[in-house]
């Protein structure tokens, strides 16, 4: 401003001069010109300068207000802040989030008026600088240093914020961020570098510690602290080189592989699309360069994880077909072993799981080579364990069960995996999944708690990550199988409601509908016939299009023998007889599961049972029978397993129909024995409280009434602590013994 005055002082000396003179020889011409327009250009000076003036003036008078403000907003949310912590420490000792649900409470109950003016104290006049002060805070102390003081520090600070401003989203993400570094502090087992990493600020030559600790915790399962190291990397990287740099999209490829490892499989998804395309450029690596190649197998991989079954094998397949070239990778490569192990995932996920068998079997060969990969390293287990994974998917479930506990007596030891390892915990959760598939239900319910206590902890897994909801899932089957059915539907349900969510796997994804259609079969166990049909219905509908699973799926036809079996429970049983019937002619087909298959046995057996309920009782004994036959053999199911069990038992239900009561007897007796061994299902078990009352009905036949009477006692509560008062099974029973009562009366 005083460099602008001194030009103008300079200009009006030089134009008194010229005006002198210009009097001086009394020229009229040039004293208009210097009198007239340079006055006029003056005048226009002078205005542009005095405005420039004010509004520079009052420009900086507003800063120096808003500077004024701000001083006072942040001394006032000191203070406050000052004043809500002394107040914390003597109420609720240094504890944020108790301190909310004590104010939550408040807001419920009015007798709790002691607290009655604390939170307006502070809370409602300056909530809002409080809370941006505590957010500023908290990030500031994220961003300046990981360790757990400062990150101790920077938790109270967010829930500080949340307090002053609960509706801003922002604050409980940046509290969601904060617990995950402080996850990352708290697991043991990092290295001096990997420490020192995380403590430094964002420097140069940090990125290779970063790079080289993600990869260790990588490896030892650790997802989510894996993510945080190479989230910082790709940072780095990004400030240091730019977003193309190999460096940069290194780093970013690995995140996204990390994110689809928690689960997060749409943005694992849509973060590898993006550095593919960068990737995939001619100037920066080219299509078929190995890393944009592996790039490209991730996005498939997630496709994969997503429910898109046969679009992610199609994606694998021209990686595969790039790969294997001799010119790229060559068929032995580990990258190129992986995309095909890959393919063969995707194959068993269609249900072609003796297609899938085979891949997976060559894909072994090569890895266990020691001039590869060699036997116990952690990929080819893997392999291995798919391969028994087929096995048990084609009805093999003992040698699956054998073949996977050899898989986990090596991955388990420190050496390869270590016990928590992911990949560890997946192989003892097959292992009780095979189990379950042998019918030792309660066994395996076991096995998949201790393997879900494991995966729901926040360091391996936590609670919604999709392999977790898998367990529960299956700790809901089995409950189910055991007969406590309505136990098991409100856990599938629990199940259901989390998958469902879009973040998580999302309505239509094949894993969120075989949740929905084990809600509709435990709705079925129930009685709720009519309930669960339309259930199952719906699921079907949406599991028969070609982009979810497809009509000739293992799930979709699993899905429409429920219908039918729905359909025969409400004594519709021609029209559930031609059900079964189609679904069967699917499942016998070689390339589907074959004659043979146990799911291929159990819908005959439920054709032989709708033959019965039309009164055809020679003609089902006879297809029970070879049904029995067949599952009864030790390379299908075995004589003990439930299902030839069952199978048994209704032989018996249809000797004893045709008025063979003795022979009924004698034959119940014999699964009697077996079934009710806590080995296999035992005591209270509803299939033997089932054929308690047929066994019952074969004496009563005989005129055995003492027996039969002993066996119903107490029976009707007993089935009614499994099953609701409209269940087929109970109906049944009550008829019966209404029956026998009159009978009873009339004898006497």
């Amino acid at each position: 401003m005083e460099w602008i005055l001194l030009q103008i002082a300079g200009f009006l000396r030089t134009y008194v001069t010229a005006v002198d003179e210009a009097v001086a020889t009394e020229s009229f011409l040039d004293q208009a010109q210097l009198i007239g327009f340079p006055f006029a250009v003056l005048l226009m000076l002078f205005a542009t300068v005095r405005y420039i003036w004010v509004r520079l003036s009052r420009h900086d008078e507003k800063l120096h207000e808003r500077a004024r403000t701000a001083d006072y907003k942040l001394e006032q949310a000191q203070k406050e802040m000052e004043a809500v912590r002394a107040r914390n420490d003597e109420l609720l000792g240094y504890d944020p989030k108790r301190f909310l649900k004590e104010f939550d409470k408040k807001k419920r109950d009015v007798s709790f008026a002691e607290f009655e003016s604390y939170p307006r104290e502070w809370l409602m006049p300056m909530r809002d600088a409080l809370g941006m002060a505590y957010s500023a805070l908290s990030k500031e102390q994220l961003l300046q240093a990981w360790y757990k003081e400062m990150l101790d520090e920077a938790r109270f600070n967010a829930w500080g914020a949340i307090a002053a401003q609960p509706t801003i989203r922002a604050h409980t993400e940046l509290l969601a961020e904060v617990e995950e570094a402080r996850e990352a502090i708290e697991i043991e087992g990092l290295t001096e570098v990997e420490i020192a990493a995380l403590k430094l600020p964002r420097v140069k030559h940090q990125y290779d510690p970063l790079m080289a600790a993600g990869e260790a915790m990588y490896k030892r399962g650790k997802y989510k602290v894996a993510r945080l190291f190479f989230s910082r990397a790709f940072e780095l990287a990004d400030i240091e080189d730019g977003p193309n740099s190999p460096r940069t999209l290194t780093a970013r490829h690995m995140h996204a592989l990390m994110l689809g490892f928690l689960g997060r499989y749409t943005e694992a998804e849509a973060e590898s699309r993006e550095v593919w395309e960068i990737r995939r450029r001619p100037d920066v690596l080219g299509e078929e360069h190995p890393n944009t190649l592996t790039t490209r197998h991730n996005i498939a991989q997630q496709m994969g994880n997503q429910g898109r079954y046969a679009e992610a094998e199609k994606e694998l397949r021209k990686v595969w077909r790039i790969q294997r070239r001799p010119d790229v990778l060559g068929e032995e490569h580990p990258n190129t072993l992986s995309t095909r192990h890959n393919i063969a995932q995707q194959m068993g996920n269609q249900g072609r799981y003796s297609d899938a068998e085979k891949e997976f079997r060559t894909v072994w060969e090569i890895r266990r080579r020691p001039d590869v990969l060699g036997e116990e390293h952690p990929e080819a287990l893997t392999t291995r364990a798919n391969i028994a994974l087929q096995m048990g998917n084609q009805g093999r479930y003992a040698e699956a069960e054998a073949e996977l506990r050899k898989v986990w007596e090596i991955q388990r030891r420190p050496d390869v995996l270590g016990e928590e390892h992911p990949n560890a915990l997946a192989t003892r959760a097959n292992v009780a999944f095979q189990l379950g598939n042998q019918g030792r239900y309660a066994e395996a319910e076991k096995g998949f708690r201790e393997v879900w206590g494991i995966e729901r902890r926040p360091d391996v897994l936590d609670e919604e990550h999709p392999d977790t909801l898998t367990t529960l899932h299956n700790i809901a089957y089995l409950v189910g199988q055991q007969g406590r059915y309505a136990e098991a539907e409100a856990e599938f349900r629990d199940v259901w409601e989390i998958r469902r969510r879009p973040d998580v796997l999302g309505e239509e994804h094949p894993e969120a509908l075989t949740t929905r259609a084990n809600i509709a079969l435990q709705l079925g166990n129930q009685g709720r016939y009519a309930e669960a049909e339309a259930e199952f219905r719906e699921v079907w509908e949406l599991q028969r299009r070609p982009q979810v699973l497809g009509e000739e799926h293992a799930h979709t036809l699993a899905t429409r023998a429920n219908i039918a079996l729905q359909v025969g429970m409400q004594g519709r049983y021609a029209e559930a007889e031609a059900e079964f019937r189609k679904v069967w002619d699917i499942l016998r087909r070689p390339n589907v599961f074959g004659e043979e298959h146990p799911s291929t046995l159990t819908t005959r057996v439920n054709i032989a049972r709708q033959m019965g309920m039309q009164g055809r009782y020679a003609e089902a004994e006879a297809e029970f029978r070879e049904v029995w036959e067949t599952q009864r053999r030790p390379d299908v199911l075995g004589e003990e397993h439930p299902d030839t069990l069952a199978t048994r038992h209704n032989i018996a239900q249809h000797i004893g129909r045709q008025g063979h009561y003795a022979e009924a007897e004698a034959e119940f007796r014999k699964v009697w024995d077996i079934l009710r061994r806590p080995d296999v299902l035992g005591e209270e078990h509803p299939d033997l409280l089932r054929l308690k009352y047929h066994l019952a009905k074969a004496l009563d036949g005989q005129g055995k009434t003492a027996e039969a009477s002993e066996l119903l006692d107490g029976l009707i509560d007993a089935m009614q602590s499994h099953f609701s008062s409209g269940h087929i099974w109970i109906r049944e029973l009550e008829d019966y013994l209404v029956e026998r009562k009159l009978n009873a009366s009339v004898a006497g």
